[in-house]
Protein backbone atom coordinates (compact mmCIF):
# COMPACT_ATOMS: atom_id res chain seq x y z
CA UNK A 1 0.00 0.00 0.00
CA UNK A 2 1.46 3.45 -0.92
CA UNK A 3 0.80 6.48 1.29
CA UNK A 4 0.86 10.14 0.26
CA UNK A 5 3.49 11.31 -2.07
CA UNK A 6 3.62 10.82 -6.34
CA UNK A 7 6.34 9.89 -8.42
CA UNK A 8 5.68 12.93 -11.02
CA UNK A 9 4.33 16.11 -10.46
CA UNK A 10 3.34 16.23 -6.97
CA UNK A 11 5.20 16.43 -4.04
CA UNK A 12 9.40 17.55 -3.79
CA UNK A 13 9.68 16.33 -0.81
CA UNK A 14 12.17 14.11 -0.23
CA UNK A 15 10.68 10.27 1.47
CA UNK A 16 12.50 7.43 1.34
CA UNK A 17 10.45 3.75 0.29
CA UNK A 18 10.55 0.17 2.03
CA UNK A 19 9.45 -2.76 0.02
CA UNK A 20 7.82 -5.08 2.45
CA UNK A 21 7.15 -7.95 0.20
CA UNK A 22 10.28 -10.57 -1.31
CA UNK A 23 11.10 -10.28 -4.76
CA UNK A 24 14.62 -9.26 -7.05
CA UNK A 25 14.61 -7.03 -9.68
CA UNK A 26 16.65 -6.56 -12.81
CA UNK A 27 18.71 -3.38 -13.50
CA UNK A 28 19.14 -1.71 -16.88
CA UNK A 29 21.90 -3.49 -17.61
CA UNK A 30 22.98 -5.45 -14.36
CA UNK A 31 21.40 -7.65 -11.80
CA UNK A 32 19.28 -5.52 -9.24
CA UNK A 33 18.82 -7.39 -5.98
CA UNK A 34 16.92 -5.81 -2.94
CA UNK A 35 15.98 -7.75 0.02
CA UNK A 36 12.84 -7.61 2.21
CA UNK A 37 12.54 -5.33 5.09
CA UNK A 38 15.00 -2.79 3.50
CA UNK A 39 14.97 0.45 2.33
CA UNK A 40 14.28 1.58 -1.75
CA UNK A 41 14.83 5.56 -2.77
CA UNK A 42 12.99 6.94 -5.37
CA UNK A 43 15.83 7.12 -8.13
CA UNK A 44 15.93 2.83 -7.08
CA UNK A 45 12.34 2.62 -8.06
CA UNK A 46 12.87 5.08 -11.27
CA UNK A 47 16.07 3.07 -12.56
CA UNK A 48 14.33 -0.23 -11.63
CA UNK A 49 10.61 -0.33 -11.31
CA UNK A 50 9.44 2.34 -13.65
CA UNK A 51 9.85 1.77 -17.08
CA UNK A 52 8.48 -1.64 -16.09
CA UNK A 53 5.82 -0.99 -14.59
CA UNK A 54 4.82 1.70 -17.62
CA UNK A 55 5.30 -0.96 -19.80
CA UNK A 56 3.05 -3.45 -18.31
CA UNK A 57 0.34 -0.38 -17.87
CA UNK A 58 0.48 0.16 -21.41
CA UNK A 59 0.19 -3.88 -22.36
CA UNK A 60 -3.18 -3.92 -19.43
CA UNK A 61 -4.34 -1.25 -21.46
CA UNK A 62 -4.61 -3.25 -24.56
CA UNK A 63 -5.65 -6.35 -22.87
CA UNK A 64 -8.37 -4.48 -21.54
CA UNK A 65 -9.43 -2.97 -24.65
CA UNK A 66 -8.93 -6.11 -26.94
CA UNK A 67 -11.76 -7.54 -29.05
CA UNK A 68 -12.90 -10.80 -28.40
CA UNK A 69 -11.91 -13.82 -30.94
CA UNK A 70 -14.89 -14.80 -32.61
CA UNK A 71 -14.17 -16.26 -36.48
CA UNK A 72 -17.33 -15.55 -38.65
CA UNK A 73 -16.37 -16.99 -41.73
CA UNK A 74 -15.04 -14.34 -43.32
CA UNK A 75 -12.77 -12.90 -40.87
CA UNK A 76 -10.00 -15.48 -40.92
CA UNK A 77 -7.58 -13.10 -41.88
CA UNK A 78 -8.14 -10.71 -39.24
CA UNK A 79 -8.13 -13.62 -36.40
CA UNK A 80 -5.22 -14.82 -37.78
CA UNK A 81 -3.82 -11.29 -37.38
CA UNK A 82 -4.85 -10.73 -33.79
CA UNK A 83 -3.24 -13.97 -32.92
CA UNK A 84 0.26 -12.78 -33.79
CA UNK A 85 -0.42 -9.93 -32.04
CA UNK A 86 -1.61 -11.71 -29.08
CA UNK A 87 2.01 -14.16 -29.08
CA UNK A 88 3.68 -11.03 -29.35
CA UNK A 89 2.03 -9.38 -26.33
CA UNK A 90 3.31 -12.91 -24.55
CA UNK A 91 6.93 -12.52 -25.52
CA UNK A 92 6.86 -8.35 -24.60
CA UNK A 93 5.59 -9.38 -21.07
CA UNK A 94 7.67 -12.29 -20.77
CA UNK A 95 10.70 -10.60 -19.44
CA UNK A 96 9.29 -7.74 -17.93
CA UNK A 97 6.63 -10.34 -15.32
CA UNK A 98 10.24 -11.92 -15.05
CA UNK A 99 11.91 -8.83 -13.96
CA UNK A 100 9.62 -8.01 -11.27
CA UNK A 101 9.61 -11.76 -10.27
CA UNK A 102 5.28 -12.05 -10.59
CA UNK A 103 5.97 -15.66 -9.97
CA UNK A 104 1.98 -16.71 -10.58
CA UNK A 105 1.23 -14.47 -13.54
CA UNK A 106 4.49 -15.74 -15.09
CA UNK A 107 2.73 -19.40 -14.62
CA UNK A 108 -0.44 -17.96 -16.24
CA UNK A 109 1.71 -16.57 -18.95
CA UNK A 110 3.27 -19.85 -19.66
CA UNK A 111 -0.41 -21.83 -19.94
CA UNK A 112 -1.47 -18.87 -22.09
CA UNK A 113 1.28 -19.95 -24.69
CA UNK A 114 0.23 -23.37 -24.44
CA UNK A 115 -2.96 -22.34 -25.75
CA UNK A 116 -1.81 -19.55 -28.36
CA UNK A 117 -0.15 -22.93 -29.87
CA UNK A 118 -3.06 -24.89 -29.57
CA UNK A 119 -5.30 -22.09 -31.66
CA UNK A 120 -2.64 -20.93 -33.79
CA UNK A 121 -4.02 -21.07 -37.64
CA UNK A 122 -2.35 -23.78 -39.66
CA UNK A 123 -2.58 -24.07 -43.09
CA UNK A 124 -5.76 -21.37 -43.45
CA UNK A 125 -7.50 -23.16 -41.03
CA UNK A 126 -9.17 -21.24 -38.28
CA UNK A 127 -9.46 -22.58 -34.58
CA UNK A 128 -13.16 -22.97 -33.69
CA UNK A 129 -14.69 -20.37 -31.78
CA UNK A 130 -14.80 -23.03 -28.32
CA UNK A 131 -11.16 -22.42 -28.84
CA UNK A 132 -11.07 -19.10 -29.54
CA UNK A 133 -13.50 -18.56 -26.58
CA UNK A 134 -11.02 -19.97 -24.02
CA UNK A 135 -8.25 -17.82 -25.57
CA UNK A 136 -9.93 -14.31 -25.11
CA UNK A 137 -10.70 -15.79 -21.26
CA UNK A 138 -7.17 -16.57 -20.68
CA UNK A 139 -6.31 -12.82 -22.05
CA UNK A 140 -8.54 -11.47 -19.44
CA UNK A 141 -7.99 -13.56 -16.71
CA UNK A 142 -4.17 -12.40 -17.17
CA UNK A 143 -5.30 -9.57 -16.90
CA UNK A 144 -6.67 -9.26 -13.82
CA UNK A 145 -3.85 -11.73 -12.35
CA UNK A 146 -1.48 -8.74 -13.32
CA UNK A 147 -3.25 -6.48 -11.30
CA UNK A 148 -4.28 -8.55 -8.39
CA UNK A 149 -0.25 -9.05 -8.01
CA UNK A 150 1.15 -5.88 -8.09
CA UNK A 151 -1.48 -5.26 -5.69
CA UNK A 152 -0.04 -7.15 -3.37
CA UNK A 153 3.30 -5.69 -3.72
CA UNK A 154 3.12 -3.19 -0.44
CA UNK A 155 5.27 -0.25 -0.03
CA UNK A 156 5.58 1.57 2.97
CA UNK A 157 7.14 5.53 2.72
CA UNK A 158 8.85 6.62 5.45
CA UNK A 159 10.18 10.13 6.02
CA UNK A 160 13.97 10.60 4.64
CA UNK A 161 15.12 12.10 8.29
CA UNK A 162 13.42 9.12 9.93
CA UNK A 163 15.86 6.68 7.73
CA UNK A 164 18.56 6.45 9.71
CA UNK A 165 16.89 5.89 12.83
CA UNK A 166 15.63 2.43 10.63
CA UNK A 167 19.04 1.96 9.64
CA UNK A 168 21.36 2.55 12.11
CA UNK A 169 21.84 1.69 16.00
CA UNK A 170 21.10 4.80 17.77
CA UNK A 171 23.27 4.27 20.92
CA UNK A 172 26.85 4.87 21.24
CA UNK A 173 29.79 2.43 20.16
CA UNK A 174 30.42 2.28 24.12
CA UNK A 175 27.06 1.07 24.91
CA UNK A 176 26.56 -1.35 22.50
CA UNK A 177 29.95 -2.60 23.27
CA UNK A 178 29.13 -2.95 27.12
CA UNK A 179 25.63 -4.34 26.20
CA UNK A 180 25.27 -7.06 23.35
CA UNK A 181 22.57 -8.23 25.15
CA UNK A 182 20.91 -5.13 24.71
CA UNK A 183 21.14 -4.85 20.58
CA UNK A 184 18.20 -6.20 19.17
CA UNK A 185 16.17 -3.74 21.41
CA UNK A 186 18.53 -0.99 20.61
CA UNK A 187 17.86 -2.08 17.07
CA UNK A 188 14.01 -2.88 17.24
CA UNK A 189 13.36 1.00 19.13
CA UNK A 190 15.04 2.57 15.96
CA UNK A 191 13.06 0.73 13.36
CA UNK A 192 9.74 0.90 15.65
CA UNK A 193 9.90 4.71 15.52
CA UNK A 194 11.19 5.15 12.26
CA UNK A 195 8.14 3.23 11.11
CA UNK A 196 6.15 5.41 13.32
CA UNK A 197 5.18 2.14 15.87
CA UNK A 198 5.52 5.14 18.77
CA UNK A 199 4.56 3.08 21.84
CA UNK A 200 6.18 -0.27 20.66
CA UNK A 201 9.17 2.13 20.50
CA UNK A 202 9.06 2.97 23.99
CA UNK A 203 8.59 -0.52 24.65
CA UNK A 204 11.93 -1.75 23.00
CA UNK A 205 13.78 1.51 24.70
CA UNK A 206 12.77 1.02 28.43
CA UNK A 207 13.81 -3.06 28.36
CA UNK A 208 17.03 -0.89 27.15
CA UNK A 209 17.33 1.00 30.33
CA UNK A 210 16.56 -2.45 32.43
CA UNK A 211 20.20 -3.59 31.49
CA UNK A 212 21.37 -0.64 32.44
CA UNK A 213 19.56 -1.14 35.78
CA UNK A 214 21.12 -4.73 36.20
CA UNK A 215 24.70 -2.97 36.14
CA UNK A 216 23.38 -0.56 39.26
CA UNK A 217 21.93 -3.77 40.66
CA UNK A 218 25.81 -5.30 40.46
CA UNK A 219 27.43 -2.39 41.19
CA UNK A 220 25.44 -1.95 44.95
CA UNK A 221 25.19 -5.32 45.55
CA UNK A 222 21.20 -4.97 45.23
CA UNK A 223 19.75 -8.78 45.11
CA UNK A 224 16.90 -8.17 43.52
CA UNK A 225 16.40 -6.58 40.07
CA UNK A 226 12.88 -7.92 39.32
CA UNK A 227 11.23 -4.66 40.51
CA UNK A 228 12.31 -1.37 39.77
CA UNK A 229 10.48 -0.16 43.12
CA UNK A 230 12.36 -2.56 45.51
CA UNK A 231 15.76 -1.68 43.61
CA UNK A 232 15.17 1.93 44.22
CA UNK A 233 13.95 1.56 47.85
CA UNK A 234 17.41 -0.94 47.89
CA UNK A 235 19.75 2.01 46.32
CA UNK A 236 18.56 4.96 48.35
CA UNK A 237 19.78 2.56 51.82
CA UNK A 238 23.01 1.80 49.78
CA UNK A 239 23.47 5.33 49.74
CA UNK A 240 22.24 6.67 53.26
CA UNK A 241 24.42 4.26 54.65
CA UNK A 242 26.75 6.05 57.25
CA UNK A 243 29.72 4.88 55.59
CA UNK A 244 29.05 6.22 52.43
CA UNK A 245 28.02 9.93 53.05
CA UNK A 246 30.54 11.22 50.60
CA UNK A 247 28.84 9.47 47.63
CA UNK A 248 25.15 10.04 49.27
CA UNK A 249 24.44 13.06 47.05
CA UNK A 250 26.24 11.04 43.44
CA UNK A 251 24.29 8.24 44.25
CA UNK A 252 20.90 10.00 44.86
CA UNK A 253 21.31 12.25 41.71
CA UNK A 254 21.36 8.38 40.09
CA UNK A 255 18.30 7.14 41.82
CA UNK A 256 16.03 10.46 40.67
CA UNK A 257 17.15 9.37 37.37
CA UNK A 258 15.85 6.17 37.41
CA UNK A 259 12.98 7.38 39.55
CA UNK A 260 12.14 9.34 36.05
CA UNK A 261 12.32 6.51 33.92
CA UNK A 262 10.16 4.32 36.29
CA UNK A 263 7.47 7.40 36.63
CA UNK A 264 7.42 8.62 33.34
CA UNK A 265 7.66 6.10 30.76
CA UNK A 266 8.38 2.41 32.46
CA UNK A 267 5.35 2.17 34.65
CA UNK A 268 2.64 3.28 32.16
CA UNK A 269 5.00 1.57 28.98
CA UNK A 270 4.04 -1.86 30.79
CA UNK A 271 0.73 -1.56 31.16
CA UNK A 272 -2.11 0.18 28.85
CA UNK A 273 -2.76 3.27 30.33
CA UNK A 274 -1.66 5.32 27.74
CA UNK A 275 0.02 5.89 24.09
CA UNK A 276 3.08 7.69 22.78
CA UNK A 277 3.18 10.22 20.28
CA UNK A 278 6.52 11.16 18.31
CA UNK A 279 7.69 13.96 20.68
CA UNK A 280 7.34 11.52 23.59
CA UNK A 281 9.47 9.04 21.98
CA UNK A 282 12.14 10.92 20.82
CA UNK A 283 12.76 12.53 24.52
CA UNK A 284 12.77 9.10 25.48
CA UNK A 285 15.29 7.90 23.33
CA UNK A 286 17.75 10.77 24.59
CA UNK A 287 16.73 10.04 28.24
CA UNK A 288 17.88 6.59 27.82
CA UNK A 289 21.10 7.20 25.90
CA UNK A 290 22.30 9.51 28.05
CA UNK A 291 21.74 6.92 30.60
CA UNK A 292 22.86 4.05 28.92
CA UNK A 293 26.02 6.24 28.48
CA UNK A 294 25.80 6.82 32.53
CA UNK A 295 26.56 3.35 33.32
CA UNK A 296 28.97 2.67 30.97
CA UNK A 297 31.88 4.87 33.44
CA UNK A 298 32.27 3.77 37.33
CA UNK A 299 29.46 4.42 39.10
CA UNK A 300 29.46 6.99 42.17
Amino acid sequence: MVSKGQFGGGTAEVETVMLTNRASLCDIGCDFKWKPYTFLTWWDMLQNYCSRLSEIAEILTTLNVQNRLQYDGSNGPAIETELKARERTVEKLYPLLKDLDMQTSLNHLGRIQQWLKAVSVVSGKIPDNGMLAVCNDQFRSLSDMIKSELQSRVFYYVPGSMRDYYDRNQFSDEVINKFPQAITDMKEAGKCFALGRNTAAAFHLVRVAEHGLNVICQEYGIQSCDSWGKILQDLRGYAVDSQRKSRKSNIMALHARIVGVKDAWRDDTMHVNRLYDREEVEELFEFVKCFMSEVTKPLP
